[in-house]
Parts: structure tokens; C-alpha cells; sequence
């Protein structure tokens, strides 16, 4: 009996040892950093194991630790000429008690270089780090850094950058031609500004659009013409180019200029400058039973009533000239156009006796009446009409 009981307790104590074995394990699972991927726990405790030595290493005072200096660590170069190569040197020192180790990590383009002076510096000992940046032909402000790696517990790692603008040979200001809102068959004139940060004159060869001329004036500014908004563009040479434009149709309007110029070191250059603007219409049409976008409605007429509509009719124009009825949907209706003076005249919209039944108050078939100048095919509007005329009812 005695030796049964022993047996017992000896599996019981097994059977807590396994119990506690297993807790413990889970309490391990459970300590893991939440949060992190099971992937990168790794690298994440060896980043973990690293600070916690340099905070140990910093914690000690037997110990000669280095200590880097680096008194700024962002250089502007300012305007540079395309394709051009600069560098600047940042200079570190060791103000520590034991020897610096520098090593350049990365940068953040191909086109940036860095270098170390001197890869250990004893204490009290100066060297420097060279960025060299190989700008390219794109007019545009850029910042590349480069990482530098050290064993000052403190600062194990710097970063530095240089930044900086490369020259434009042409700039323009605004970044189009706003006509605005213009009449029609009128021609108008707008102007930019054209800068060049590279040559110290130009010239403008020519000015086209869809392949015809554009008339156009450039005129050179002197140094207190320039707008006060350009001035941090800093250009060597800037002009105002003004051009005339006529629009060709009604509405709103957009297209490119086609601009060619000539430079001071006798090189050319082709640049397209967008433009948009709006058409107001040549002619406008005024009744309190108009309704914007939709016309007038004559409403349903019985065949043998007569109904007239009046408009008034203005022609927006510097020199107006006369215009006539060019067009009306359907045939039945009548209208006249009588003159009240040089750029206005009463408009009669007529539904006649005899109208024949018609109908022209649907979306696929609608009426109008269209006016226009026989001389100027610029000057032209139409206005909805809808309405339909019925038999009327027998008793």
C-alpha cells in the first residue's frame, strides 16, 4: 500500500512538472512582440538587442565612447545649369574619447554620390562627407540625402541632403492664354510673360495654331518691368508676348499655340502653350416667357386660332451687322424680324390661321428659328420653339 501511494505522488509531481512546462511555453508564445509579422521578429529583435547594447555601452563611464559632430546636415545649391555636376562637403568631427568609424550607407537616387574624407577619426580629429549631385536636362526642384552610418551610441545613424533648382531655358507665366468669355467674330488680345534662366536674349520666330499664323508682339522688359511674382525665378532675359485671337466657333474654345523661338546662343526651340476661353453668343434673345435652355413653348393651338409671340432681339457686336430669320422649324409657323435700331429688332413668332396640324414638342422633334447675318456666318444663334397644333374637337 505504501509503495502504491509513493508511486502516486511521483506521477502526480510528473503530471504538475508537464502542467508548469507548458505554461511557461505559452507565456513565451504570449511575450512575442504583438503587432510585428512573424517574418520580420527576427530582425526586429536583433534591432531591439542593438539598442539596448548601445544604451549599456552610453550607461558605462570606463569606457571611451566616440561622439560625432556635424554641424548642419542640408546644403541648397540654388540654381544650377542642366547637366551639371555640384558637390558640398559636410563637415563632421570627433568630439569623443574614443575612435569614430563612418561609413555612407545609401542615397536616394543614382544620380547622388557621397563620400567619406576619412573612414575612422580619432578623438579631436575633422574630416568631411562629399555629396555630388549629376543634375539632368528637366527644369525642376529636387533633394536627394544619403545615410551615413557611425558607432557613436548615440547617433548610429545621419542623415544629410543638397537640394536645389535646375535652370529653365524657357519659362512662361501664366502657364496659358485665359481669353475669358469674348463675343463672337471679335478678335482679342492676351498676353504671358516668357523667361529664360540660360540665355541672355531671344526672340520669337513665329506663332501658329493648327498649322496658320497667329499675329503676336514680343516685347522686351528691362529689370524693373518684371512682375513682382517672377522675380525668385531669377531669369537672365524675359519678354511679353502678346497675341491677337479671333475664335472660330461659339461656346467654349481651347487649343495650343504653337510658339518657335530663337535663343542668344543660336539654338531653337519649339513650345506649345494651351489656351481656352468662351464665346459669348453674337446674338441673344429676351421675352419673360423664355425659358433659359428650353425656348419658348407656344403650348397646343386649335387649327383656325392665330397666336403671336414677341422677342426682342440684340446683336452683340462693336459694328453690328443686319440679320435676317436664315431658318424655322416647322415650315407652318411664320416669324418676322423688325429692325427697333442698329443692334436690336422686335422678333413676331407666329402660329397662322391656316396652320396645318403639327406637332414639335418632343425631344426628337422640336422646332426652332434660327437668325443670322448673311454677311458674317459668325454671327448666328437659334432658339428652341415647342408646341403642337391639333384639329379641334367636333360637338
Amino acid at each position: 500500500m505504501k509503495r502504491l501511494s509513493t508511486r502516486l505522488l511521483v506521477l502526480a509531481s510528473a503530471i504538475v512538472a508537464v502542467i508548469a512546462l507548458t505554461s511557461l511555453a505559452s507565456l513565451t508564445v504570449k511575450l512575442e512582440p504583438h503587432g510585428v509579422d512573424p517574418l520580420l521578429r527576427s530582425a526586429y529583435k536583433q534591432r531591439i538587442a542593438e539598442v539596448r547594447s548601445r544604451e549599456a555601452v552610453m550607461a558605462r563611464t570606463d569606457l571611451p565612447l566616440p561622439r560625432v559632430s556635424l554641424e548642419k546636415n542640408h546644403f541648397d545649391f540654388g540654381m544650377i545649369d542642366p547637366e551639371s555636376s555640384s558637390s558640398h562637403d559636410f563637415p563632421i568631427e570627433n568630439v569623443g574619447s574614443g575612435p569614430l568609424s563612418l561609413r555612407v550607407a545609401s542615397t536616394s537616387c543614382k544620380c547622388t554620390i557621397g563620400k567619406v574624407g576619412s573612414p575612422v577619426l580619432l578623438p579631436g580629429e575633422k574630416t568631411y562627407v562629399r555629396m555630388e549631385w549629376n543634375a539632368g536636362q528637366a527644369a525642376e526642384r529636387y533633394e536627394q540625402t544619403a545615410k551615413i552610418l557611425t558607432n557613436d551610441p548615440a547617433f548610429p545613424e545621419l542623415k544629410i541632403s543638397v537640394g536645389g533648382t535646375v535652370k529653365t531655358v524657357l519659362g512662361y507665366h501664366p502657364h496659358q492664354f485665359f481669353f475669358g468669355s469674348i463675343d463672337a467674330g471679335e478678335s482679342t488680345e492676351r498676353s504671358i510673360y516668357l523667361y529664360s534662366q540660360l540665355w541672355d536674349d531671344f526672340v520669337v520666330s513665329s506663332v501658329t495654331e493648327d498649322g496658320l499664323p497667329v499675329p503676336y508682339e514680343l516685347t522686351p522688359l528691362s529689370s524693373t518691368e518684371l512682375p513682382a511674382n517672377l522675380h525668385h525665378y531669377q531669369p537672365r532675359s524675359f519678354a511679353k508676348l502678346s497675341i491677337q485671337f479671333r475664335p472660330k466657333n461659339q461656346g467654349r474654345f481651347e487649343g495650343d499655340f504653337e510658339i518657335e523661338l530663337l535663343g542668344s546662343d543660336g539654338t531653337t526651340r519649339k513650345e506649345t502653350i494651351h489656351y481656352t476661353g468662351k464665346t459669348r453668343s453674337p446674338i441673344i434673345f429676351f421675352s419673360p416667357e423664355l425659358v433659359a435652355g428650353e425656348g419658348i413653348d407656344l403650348g397646343v393651338v386649335e387649327c383656325g386660332d392665330l397666336i403671336e409671340k414677341q422677342i426682342i432681339v440684340r446683336v452683340r457686336s462693336k459694328n453690328p451687322p443686319p440679320i435676317e430669320v436664315t431658318d424655322i422649324q416647322p415650315q407652318e409657323l411664320e416669324a418676322t424680324l423688325e429692325p427697333i435700331s442698329s443692334d436690336e429688332y422686335r422678333l413676331t413668332l407666329r402660329v397662322p390661321k391656316d396652320c396645318k396640324p403639327t406637332v414639335f414638342n418632343r425631344d426628337s422633334h422640336r422646332g426652332y428659328i434660327e437668325l443670322g447675318s448673311p454677311d458674317d456666318p459668325s454671327i448666328t444663334n437659334w432658339m428652341p420653339v415647342w408646341g403642337a397644333v391639333v384639329k379641334a374637337e367636333s360637338n
